[in-house]
């Protein structure tokens, strides 16, 4: 007959942690940089407000864009969606209005806290791009 053993408390305590603490780091400092590969011709930061974003609430989405030499990016087109990692759940969307010095802003309402991931679309000069941004919700 197989037996099969139970992990020692340790090793389940040590497991909880590892799981509870990016759930309640919530999305760290107030502005993200986006994270992975970014062209060479735009920079994305991201910034909710207020920060971190809790889920159920309404929360601003603002995204600041720069050129490869650090300088606002203005009139691009910018779209922004974030989903998690899970079936059947709603992503979270807003359309972002450009403001002064390349920062665009929108609004929106995460429906569960957890790891999250932003796709920020930008299309300028006849060039376009898409990156990915990681970020935490929380209760």
């Amino acid at each position: 007959m197989l037996q099969t053993r139970r992990p020692s408390s340790l090793i389940r305590a040590a497991i909880a942690v590892a799981m509870a603490v990016p759930l309640a780091c919530g999305c760290g400092p107030a502005t993200l940089p986006a994270a992975g590969i970014q062209p060479s011709w735009v920079h994305v930061t991201e910034r909710f407000a207020p920060s971190p974003p809790v889920a159920r609430r309404n929360e601003t989405v603002q995204l600041r864009l720069t050129d490869g030499a650090g300088r606002p990016l203005r009139h691009a087109q910018v779209a922004w969606s974030a989903s998690m990692d899970m079936p059947g759940m709603v992503p979270a969307a807003t359309r972002l209005v450009p403001g002064a010095a390349g920062i665009y802003s929108g609004s929106t309402v995460f429906v569960m806290a957890g790891p999250w991931t932003a796709t920020v679309e930008v299309t300028a000069g006849g060039r376009h791009t898409a990156i990915t941004l990681d970020f935490g919700v929380n209760e």
